[in-house]
């Protein structure tokens, strides 16, 4: 039961592996696009709309909102990271 369980575990892993993959490639296509039209990196008001839907998503499958926010806090800098290399 163990070993069967840690497969799923190891599943949702690679999922969530290949789903962050696929966000870097859209975070690139982004940063094309932002570096085109001269528009910022970081967006304020996005930024804030993403934080709001973010403890809504935390209260409906029951995950603490800081954690949510920590993990969520990596991926937007792992984002702006990739996209300043591309303004350059």
């Amino acid at each position: 039961m163990l070993e069967k369980l840690r497969k799923e575990i190891d599943k949702v892993d690679n999922q969530l592996v290949n789903l962050l993959h696929k966000r870097k490639k859209l975070v690139e296509r982004i940063g094309i696009l932002k570096k085109k039209q001269g528009l910022p990196i970081f967006n304020k008001k996005r930024e804030a709309e993403i934080g709001k839907k973010l403890d809504k998503l935390a209260k409906r499958y029951g995950l603490r909102k800081t954690f949510l926010q920590k993990v969520w806090a990596m991926i937007t800098m792992e984002a702006k990271l990739v996209q300043k290399k591309i303004k350059k």
